[in-house]
Parts: structure tokens; sequence; C-alpha cells
């Protein structure tokens, strides 16, 4: 949502990160063993956690003391003396823990052999320490007969054919929460290059809030647009280290809550898309009045309620929180108010980003500088009165960087949809923006023509106007995946 008109200045979720961990054999091991003890299942090879996979290895076949060295970790000597090299099961060969697949939404540890046991070694497994193999005593063979080897190394075979393109996420350092809190004195009201407020590490989970449109200014009947410091206060920037330009944002939404129990709307002069504004000026006999209009949020039942103004009738209708404004700082050294949309996101009002999309958006600086703000509680196509349910907002969201993927306006995305952003006046030229940008998509990942694309585009492609009041229009442009061929490997 927006008041003024004027601008002020000049690429793809998860609550938790998704990771696998793997204990696998060394390919020493890869050999014919008579012994029949072992009878593991494969999960208990996998786990959605590193002390999950191990526990769950060791329960079947508990790790005498002694039996195996010590590991090297970044920041920790996770080495114990009750764990010390023994050759009591014969030649030594090495235990080694390597990342050896980067891959989107899964990453797996690959564990040549067993880990020791020791609680220190655990944390810093947690951690992601390790950092150089050492050597260690062979583990008994004992799990690995030859029946258990086909059915790992096929399905290691398997995840080492993921395609190069799918491996370009930066490393998830961690799956911790980053909590922020924004306040009246720490909101910025533009898109740009400014100190960041927190760094986050790709795999991150941000946990913070916005304020609505209006800086929760106004609360109650009598308030008056003059109590508002500025239009759209943003929360950020976050700092998201290792994202350079070129790269793409990975914004996963995995949770969006209306901070409060109202909303507000509102109408002011020279702000619609019926009315005259300073890019659409008409005659008008005497400009409509300011109003301000309270929508009281029934939590229990998802629903805001409209009372008229000028009439007792009033009605209820669904609650679809989104994000109005979300986007980094823009490329070039440009500085954009927090009103206006453009390639780097900014105020899209786009009912898409909410909770379960995936937003991909286009990294111009080193950081990135990523910000959110003006949450909606719910809003028509259009916008066209210049506002919507303005509430302030809880957020979820994960963050990942897909390296050296370029991008040229937000992208977004869910189970069953891919969408486009095209963000222009007029109107038209923001419809050819977000229908290229999706038939360049469906020709990159899935292989049609681009001639085909345009043609199944004109079939089956949805435009959606989100808004129609700031000073760039935003059109999205959706195809479902039932639509189009497997994405290409």
């Amino acid at each position: 949502m927006n008041h003024a008109p004027q601008e002020a200045g000049g690429e793809f979720g998860q609550t938790e990160q998704n990771k696998e961990y793997a204990l696998w054999p060394s390919p020493e091991e890869a050999t014919d063993n008579s012994d029949q003890d072992s009878k593991l299942s494969a999960s208990h090879y996998f786990a959605r956690d590193p002390i999950e996979a191990v526990e769950s290895a060791h329960a079947a076949s508990p790790i005498p003391e002694g039996s195996c060295g010590s590991y090297r970790a970044a920041n920790e000597d996770v080495s114990d003396s009750g764990y010390q090299a023994s050759s009591v099961f014969g030649a030594t060969h090495r235990c080694e823990i390597t990342q050896c697949l980067n891959i989107p939404a899964m990453r797996r540890l690959i564990l040549y052999s067993y880990p020791p046991w020791t609680a220190r070694f655990l944390r810093a497994l947690r951690r992601e320490e390790l950092t150089a193999p050492v050597r260690c005593v062979r583990l008994s063979a004992r799990n690995f007969n030859r029946g258990n080897m086909k059915l790992r190394w096929l399905v290691c075979l398997t995840l080492c054919a993921t395609p190069v393109a799918a491996q370009q996420v930066l490393k998830s350092d961690s799956a911790e929460v980053v909590h922020f809190t924004g306040t009246i004195d720490n909101v910025k009201y533009i898109f740009g290059v400014a100190p960041p407020v927190a760094h986050l590490k790709a795999g991150n989970i941000l946990e913070a809030n916005s304020l609505d449109c209006f800086g929760n200014a106004l609360q109650k009947p009598g308030d008056t647009m003059a109590m508002v410091k500025g239009d759209n206060p943003l929360t950020g920037p976050f700092y998201i280290d290792g994202a350079e330009p070129g790269d793409t944002l990975v914004v996963k939404i995995l949770d969006l809550q209306v901070d409060g129990n109202q909303g507000v709307g509102t109408f002011g002069p020279g702000f619609g898309a019926v009315n005259s504004t300073h890019y659409t000026p008409v005659l008008e006999a005497k400009p409509l009045e300011d109003r301000i209009w309270y929508y009281p949020i029934d939590h229990d039942k998802n629903t805001a309620t409209f009372q008229a103004q000028d009439s007792k009738f009033k009605v209820s209708f669904p609650v679809h929180p989104f994000l109005g404004c979300i986007g980094v700082a823009p490329a070039n050294g440009e500085a954009r108010s927090s009103i206006v949309p453009a390639e780097f996101g900014g105020n899209m009002d786009a009912p898409e980003v909410s909770k379960g999309n995936t937003l991909y958006l286009p990294v111009n600086v080193n950081g990135a500088l990523f910000y959110f703000g003006d949450g909606h509680a719910a809003m028509g196509d259009g916008e066209v009165a210049g506002s919507a349910v303005e509430v302030p907002m809880k957020a979820r969201l994960r963050i990942d960087v897909l390296k050296k993927k370029k991008i040229d306006w937000p992208r977004l995305e869910n189970e069953t949809t891919i969408m486009t952003t095209g963000i222009y006046r007029p109107v038209d030229d923001a419809v050819r923006i977000a229908v290229t940008e999706l038939i360049h998509w469906v020709h990159a990942d899935y292989g049609l023509s681009e001639l085909d694309a345009y043609e199944l585009c004109s079939k089956v492609c949805k435009l959606h106007l989100t808004e129609m009041v700031d000073p760039n229009y935003v059109v999205i442009a959706a195809i479902e995946k039932k639509y189009l061929p497997a994405k290409m490997k």
C-alpha cells in the first residue's frame, strides 16, 4: 500500500533445513562379506539429523570403546581419551566425513565408516565443523554384507546423478533461526544500500516482524494521516552472506501471521485507480475526501469485516495474509522508495507472496540486502482504491542462494505452478514483461522451444493484475506445471 505516487530516488522452504545424512561404508569395504548378522534397513542409514543417523546405526551395532580414532574440528578438539585408535580390527583406513553433494533442498553428508561415539563429536557434527579427515582404525565390516552394499551403492549412484544445474545452491551452513524485531525506530523507507540490521547465511530461517504500511500509527477513529511518519516502513536490510551480483536469492515463505486484531484501509486524494492522480490527471469538480476504515479480524474464523461508513451495511470476507513489500537493493547504486515496485521486487502487492510459495529475487549487490514489510490481511485485484487491509505481520522465512543463477525479474513458484512478474507502466508493457519471462523460464527449465511455449501460454497461461496504483503496475503470469513437460535434468 502507498499514499504518494512519486518515488524517492533515483532469482528461487522449509521450517527446518531439509538435509539428509547417510552412514556409508568406505570403498575399501565394498567387498564380499559373509557376516550375516547385519539386517539393517534403509531407515538406519538415512536421517534428517546427523545425530539421528549416528544413533540409529549405533543402536543396530554398538561401537565398542577403544575402537576408533579421532576427528579434527574447526573450533573444537573432539578427540576423546576413551576412544583411542586401536588395531583390534586389523589394518587402518581413512574414516572421513565429506560434503559430497550440494543439492537444492537436500544436502547429504556421507560418512565412511562409523564415527567415534563421543558427545563432543556429535556436537561438532551438528554444527558441521568437521573440516579435515584423519586416520582411524577400520571398524567391523559386519554391517556391510554384499546384499546391503548393492542397495547402498545403487542409492549413492542415483544421488550422484543429480544434474549440475541443481547443485548450485550455496552451502547451507546452518538451520539457525535468526530473530529480529522491527520497530518504528529501525525501519527504512527505501530499498537500497544501507547498514544491515543482521547477517543471514544460506539455510538460515528468519523470524521477524513488520509494521503496517502506516507504521502502526492509525489505531482508532479520530486518528489522522498526519500521524503517519512515512509509507511502507521496511524491516531490514538483512545481509545474506555469500550472495553476489548474478546470483538469485531464494525466499521460502514458511509462515505469515497477522500481528494484531484489526486492519486499516484508507483512501487519499491523488492515489487510486479511478480517480485523478499525478500520472493520470482528469478534471474533477472536487477531489475525493480522505477516509479511514478499520477492519476487525477474527482469527478463529480467519475473516476480516468491512463496515460501511455511509450506511449500516457490513460484510466479512476471508483473510489471506501476504507481504506487499519484499525485495532487495536495486542495481547500479539506486535507492528506490518503498512505494515503488521494479526489477528488484519492492512494493509488488502480490498476494502470491504468501505462505507456502517461494520467491526468487535477483541479487544486485553483495549481500543482496533483503527487505520486507507492508503486510496485507486481504486485498482485491489491482488494490484499486490504494490500500489493502493493512496489518503488521509476523514472518518466518527461509533464505537460500542460487549461485551464478541470474534472473532479470522476480519469480515465484510452488508445488503446482510457476509464476513470473511484469512490473512497469503502461499495464500492457507489464503484461509483455511477465509473459516473456514465463516463456523464457519454460524454455530454459522445461525444454519447450520459445515458440511452442508462447503458443502454450496463449492457451493455459493466467494473468493476474496485482496492483495498478503504484508508480509501476504489476502483473503476474502463471502456468500450472501439469501442462508442462518434466523439468529437464
